[in-house]
């Protein structure tokens, strides 16, 4: 299977996740990237999206996909960069990812509260209670390749680039601004923002 279709298939598994538990189940041995989830997190299990802790094992394998399916100028100079500005409720779950690779690199996950520091990172999830210091973020790091990601409820926020987003169903979802990454140097495929339930690029 190629890797467009197992993206796509992917997403439209979460979002389906809630009314089709069944179908799920059967599509689950056929697509590689719910494997990816499942060699992330044993256990995994997609029907229980309503729980708090799933949502945010779900929501770590997307922080993966984003990176992987985005195209960054160049070459990176040694590790891939995950950083987390803020509290979050990632948990352990990022454990899972210290064996991953990126392009070739090895993920290396960094907290910081020091937005001076985020200048070294290649992707960077704000949490929710530093989204206050958005506008600061987004000047510290203009014009430059490092991907802004969020969790934040409702529409994106002016300089986020990817934003997940939680629906009363509990299906998990994301916006792509398209217009502010092409700015700042990075890219995405085409087989992401394809599901994307919102893309802008303006």
């Amino acid at each position: 299977m190629n890797r467009q279709s197992s993206l796509a298939r992917f997403f439209r598994l979460v979002f389906q996740a809630g009314n089709q538990i069944r179908q799920v189940k059967h599509e689950l041995k056929y697509s590689s990237c719910i494997l990816l989830c499942a060699s992330l997190f044993p256990g995994f299990a997609v029907t229980a999206m309503a729980d708090p802790a799933t949502e945010y094992r779900i929501k770590t394998a997307f922080l993966y996909n984003f990176a992987h399916y985005t195209e960054w100028p160049g070459s990176f100079n040694d590790n891939f960069n995950l950083c987390f500005y803020g509290n979050h409720p990632f948990g352990a779950y990022l454990d899972h990812l210290r064996e991953k690779q990126v392009q070739g690199h090895a993920v290396l996950i960094r907290e910081t509260s020091d937005i001076g520091a985020l200048h070294d990172c290649q992707l960077v999830f704000v949490g929710r209670n530093r989204m206050v210091d958005l506008k600061e973020i987004i000047e510290s790091v203009a014009g430059k390749p490092i991907l802004i990601v969020s969790d934040n409820p409702g529409t994106i926020q002016p300089g986020i680039m990817l934003n997940m987003d939680l629906t009363k169903e509990g299906k998990i979802g994301f916006e792509a601004d398209l217009g502010v990454a092409r700015k700042n140097g990075l890219n995405f495929s085409s087989q992401l923002l394809r599901i994307a339930k919102n893309m802008r690029n303006e």
